[in-house]
Parts: C-alpha cells; sequence; structure tokens
C-alpha cells in the first residue's frame, strides 16, 4: 500500500516577529518551520551558530562519529542567516564536500546532511551510473543531464540534493527545478529523508516528479530504495478548510529492498514521462530496473565501499 507523507503537528512552533504577513501567509511560515525543522529531528541537538571555526568543530566531531559507525548524520543550526548560509558555504566549499545543506530562511535554521564516509557516497554514484547507461541506450544522452548536488531555492527555503537529473529541455528554458532527485541516508535517518523527499515534490509545485531515497545499511547488508512521487488520494479529513473528497500529497510508490544479495519489490520503474516531460517515442521508454540489475548494483556498492570502523549502520 502507498504510503503518505503526512503533517505532524506535535510542538507548537515559534512565531515570526520581525514578519507581517497576511493570516494565511503567516500560517504557511509556521507549518515550514514545524515541517522542516522539526520532523524527523527529534533528538538532535540544536546548535548555536557564531562562526565558521565553530561550525566545522561540530561538524569535525560528528564526522568522527560517523566514522566510528555511532553518531547521527544530521546537525541543527541556529541562528543562521541567508548571509551567514553564504559564508558558510564558501568556507567548506573544498574541505566539506560531504554536507548537504538545507536552509530555512523565516526560522533562520541550517539543517546539514552530513555523508557518511562509506557506502552512502558510492550507492548515489553507482545509480547515476546506471540511469545514464539506460538513457545512453536509448540514444537520449543529450536529452537527460545528470545536474548533481545543486542547491535550489524554494518558497523561504533552500536545499541541495546528494544527485539531481533535469531534461535539457528545462535546461534551455533556465527553468529551474530537477526532474528525478536523489537523497542517500542511514537506515536511522529514514523518516527525515522522506520529510526532504516531501520539500522537493510540495515546495517545486510538482515541477520536480520523482524522488528516490537510498538507505544503505552496512549492518543488515541491506540496501532500500524508495520511490517517492506526487499522487491524488481519498482525503482521510473532509473539512471546511480542506473540503475537497481527494487531495495530492507526496507518496511512496516503489520500495526495493536488497537483503544479502537478494531483491525484493523489483522491478523499480521511473516513468519516461516524468523524466523527459514528453511521450516516448520509438525505441524509448520507462527506465526500469530488474531485480538482477538491483542485485548486481548492491554487490558493487558493498565490493567498492568499506564499513564503519565499528561495522555499524
Amino acid at each position: 500500500m502507498a504510503t503518505t507523507l503526512e503533517q505532524q503537528v506535535d510542538v507548537a512552533p515559534a512565531p515570526f516577529p520581525n514578519l507581517s504577513l497576511p493570516q494565511t501567509a503567516m500560517a504557511g511560515l509556521l507549518d515550514l518551520q514545524h515541517r522542516y525543522t522539526s520532523l524527523g529531528l527529534e533528538g538532535v541537538e540544536r546548535k548555536n551558530y557564531t562562526s565558521t571555526v565553530s561550525f566545522k568543530k561540530v561538524i569535525d566531531s560528528q564526522t568522527d562519529g560517523l566514522f566510528a559507525g555511532n553518531g547521527g548524520q544530521f546537525a541543527v543550526f541556529a541562528p543562521v542567516t541567508k548571509k551567514q548560509l553564504a559564508t558558510i558555504g564558501r568556507s567548506c566549499s573544498r574541505s566539506y564536500k560531504s554536507l548537504r545543506f538545507f536552509h530555512i530562511e523565516p526560522a533562520n535554521t541550517l539543517i546539514v546532511k552530513i555523508q557518511p564516509p562509506h557506502a552512502q557516497p558510492i550507492s548515489t554514484g553507482r545509480f547515476n551510473t546506471m540511469i545514464y547507461g539506460k538513457v545512453l541506450n536509448m540514444g537520449l544522452a543529450d536529452r537527460l543531464c545528470c545536474t548533481g548536488g545543486t542547491t535550489f531555492e524554494g518558497l523561504w527555503s533552500s536545499k541541495e540534493a546528494d544527485s539531481t537529473w533535469t531534461p535539457y529541455s528545462r535546461l534551455r528554458s533556465h527553468e529551474n527545478w530537477p526532474t528525478l532527485v536523489m537523497e542517500s541516508g542511514l537506515p536511522e535517518s529514514i523518516k527525515r529523508l522522506e520529510v526532504e523527499a516531501g520539500w522537493w515534490l510540495d515546495i517545486s509545485m510538482g515541477e520536480v516528479k520523482v524522488v528516490l531515497l537510498i538507505c544503505v545499511s552496512w549492518t543488515d547488508k541491506k540496501i532500500t530504495l524508495d520511490k517517492w512521487e506526487l499522487a491524488t488520494t481519498p482525503n482521510p479529513e473532509v473539512s471546511e478548510d480542506r473540503p475537497h473528497p481527494t487531495i495530492t500529497v507526496p507518496t511512496k510508490t516503489g520500495h526495493v529492498e536488497i537483503v544479502d544479495g537478494k531483491a525484493t519489490g523489483a522491478p523499480l520503474r521511473l516513468r519516461f514521462k516524468n523524466l523527459f516531460l514528453r511521450d516516448p517515442g520509438k525505441g524509448q521508454g520507462d527506465i526500469v530496473f530488474t531485480a538482477k540489475e538491483l542485485e548486481a548494483y548492491a554487490a558493487h556498492v558493498w565490493r567498492s565501499s568499506e564499513p564503519p570502523k565499528s561495522g555499524k549502520s
């Protein structure tokens, strides 16, 4: 059954005293703050941002924990203004390439995802190679571009992905959003990754068509691939504010597990029209990864990466 990303409001969000907005816009701000600065980050200590030096010390310490297999991969800093974010980005551009930034501007909050120094980067890179091979076989290598971990600007927020793919038709017209986004992380980060999948789909207003979440566990020798898309489902709570019988929400539409070299839930299908924004022509079609291909993918990840020192995650 498809899984939808439901909004959960269990903490009263802080107001924005410096902003003067209509009530509906303010409600949107409050929802944005709570959803993207809190959900999936339970237990993550908020760090006071003072300088790039102290920022790097926190990141270095947490990265050491990831090397040892006993640290979380998310860090939260506040207050961080947009100007300070640019300063952090310049300071970290060379030596901290494993960081991915997610900034909520009205809340002056920076959420940092630290890529574990073992299988996660390889899992994303290898999947990019597999996508490119499929695109090349259709003769469309000049029609879909891997746009990497680019930063994208959305409503009151900005975010980096681990990898993105964008059709050249959109690049030529200078449109901002990719059609495919990939995010990777640890299994214990899945709730947070699902929240961030929702950001790509919701904040882009459906311009991002597919988000692929990749989780790698050395302990269980397990890789999961979750596909998220916008889908229309029955409205579970018809009300005056939400009177329509259906709603369109971020929804998990595919789930593959590869455990001990065996894939279940395959094939994994990426619809042609979602990627290229047009119907397929002759000799073209959906990008489909079979169980055998996904098992070979997992074998490559394990063969090409090293486990954390403790063997965890």
